[in-house]
């Protein structure tokens, strides 16, 4: 969890001294960062568990390309097999 309580922020302020920015120690913007994307790690892992699609083996979705695809498909299955 992300924890600012101990950061470094410093504020500019404008003519008026109304707050217009913020200044933060690198160490909390990399924090913050991390926070940001383990958010939106979790969102897509959650988007994906709703989804409902049907999930096929590499060389079941292979072999269907492959008989719709006759010429422009040749070696896809010997390239698996091989590999």
């Amino acid at each position: 969890m992300l924890e600012l309580k101990g950061a470094s922020l410093r504020y500019l302020t404008n003519d008026q001294g109304q707050r217009t920015a913020v200044v933060i120690d690198l160490e909390t913007w990399n924090q913050i960062i991390e926070a940001l994307e383990d958010i939106e790690d979790a969102e897509e892992l959650r988007l994906v568990r709703d989804e409902d699609d049907e999930v096929a083996p590499w060389h079941q979705v292979a072999e269907e390309y492959q008989a719709e695809h006759e010429e422009s498909a040749a070696g896809i299955l010997e390239r698996e097999q091989d590999g």
